[in-house]
């Protein structure tokens, strides 16, 4: 029986609320590490494991080339088998890019140009937990648009929580210092990209054969956001790797603790985000115009919710964070207001890069996720020299806005959209 607007919406919220709940423990977790490992690892530590995450994140970037996208642009529109064409083209494609950047990785290891700051036997493992990571994001997916939140939920915060204690286990009984989160890190992106991989074969399957045409469509889609997703994650990684050599190690962890404080405000736009995604490709398949003005009163209501939690929420991690940070760690609440601002300019990203892809017009994502990245890499090295390490936070907020403000406009060009006329 076809469902009614109205009760797609109260799903569409329904599964809202668990992605909320999910986001918020797996950003609980970290919280509740923070005095355990601002109490055992010192800055300098602290800095070398966001290193590592760094050199994960960009590998991640590359690696995927955010083929992923894939999967909710094909769900609601082929049958299963030409579904399974495309899982498997786009597992394909992450294949080819995973053999490359892991032999791009040991060259660089070779010719001893390591710009991570973390040991070569760490660095030639980051591209295989990357591809395991991916295949995991692969399955995250697949339970999103096919509106599985309790399965999402589960898989993505048992891999969270289990991973915290590990992390726990290995820095304060074993004492491994900040090499035991990596390796907790390491050992549950390898099972959880194994046990999606057995998912993904048992719940959709793949093709026997490769369909190179379906591979060239994939890549058609993908290709032009590489650059996109390559850019996302340098504005979100590239001050700590400007910290790392413009000041120090230490004030690389130090940030990186305020830089986790600000961060958890993204939760709130991104756990509504993955609701809202499926949703939205679903009614506009075939919108009318009342359709299209509820859409956008609902995108304006829903970025004016995100600014309020925002200011909220950033007020408030002003006055805990005292009382969770070990005292070397308190210079990190001077990042916080800047990050969680940050995180809001992101969510107008959020809230538009869909109709872009609706579109196919995806070579604009990457046009304004450059233009960022490149404003982002000069502001970084100008204002850390200019304002300390302060300077990052400044560079992440403006490239944010930046690129926020870019896509909306590609969006109002590309996709027709009541946007002023919408009562």
């Amino acid at each position: 029986m076809p469902r009614t607007a109205a009760t797609l919406l109260q799903a569409m919220l329904k599964n809202s609320a668990v992605y909320l709940s999910g986001s918020i423990l797996n950003k609980a977790v970290p919280f509740a590490l923070l005095p355990v490992l601002t109490g055992y690892l010192t800055p300098e530590e602290y800095g070398t494991i966001a290193l590592f995450q760094v050199a994960v994140s960009l590998a991640t970037a590359i690696v995927g080339m955010n083929v992923k996208i894939n999967i909710a642009r094909v769900y609601y529109h082929v049958d299963a088998a030409r579904f399974r064409e495309n899982l498997t083209a786009i597992f394909s494609v992450a294949t080819i890019s995973f053999i490359c950047v892991q032999t791009a990785f040991l060259v660089i290891i070779g010719l001893n140009i390591n710009p991570f700051s973390i040991p070569d036997r760490w660095l030639v493992a980051v591209p295989l937990i990357s591809f395991m990571t991916i295949l995991t994001g692969f399955q995250l997916t697949l339970e999103r648009v096919k509106e599985r939140a309790w399965r999402f939920f589960f898989l993505d915060v048992s891999n969270t929580a289990i991973t915290g204690l590990l992390t726990v286990f290995l820095i304060v009984a074993i004492g491994l210092g900040w090499e035991g989160q990596a390796i907790s890190f390491a050992v549950f992106s390898l099972i959880y990209g194994f046990f999606s991989w057995y998912c993904l074969t048992r719940d959709t399957g793949f093709s026997p054969k490769v369909d190179w045409s379906v591979v060239r469509e994939v890549s058609s889609v993908s290709l032009p956001l590489f650059p996109h997703a390559l850019a996302t994650t340098v504005v979100v990684m590239s001050d700590r790797l400007f910290i790392d050599k413009l000041v120090s190690v230490e004030a690389t962890g130090i940030y990186s603790v305020g830089y986790q404080f600000g961060a958890v405000s993204f939760i709130f736009s991104q756990a509504y985000m993955k609701a809202w995604s499926p949703w939205f490709y679903r009614k506009m398949k075939e919108p009318d115009e009342l359709l299209k003005k509820r859409i956008v009163r609902l995108t304006y209501a829903s970025l004016a919710g995100v600014l309020a939690i925002t200011v909220a929420y950033a007020s408030f991690a002003l006055v805990i964070a005292p009382y969770l940070l070990d005292e070397r760690y308190y210079q990190a609440t001077e990042y916080i207001v800047w990050i969680s601002l940050s995180c809001a300019a992101y969510a107008v990203y959020q809230w538009f890069f869909p109709y872009l892809v609706l579109a196919k017009k995806t070579q604009f994502l990457a046009i304004s996720s450059t233009l960022a990245m490149v404003t982002n890499l000069v502001l970084n090295y100008f204002l850390i020299l200019e304002f300390g390490v302060i300077g990052a936070a400044y560079s992440t907020f403006i490239a944010y806005l930046i690129s926020g403000i870019l896509v909306m406009i590609a969006a109002s060009r590309f996709v027709a959209m009541p946007w002023l006329h919408f009562k």
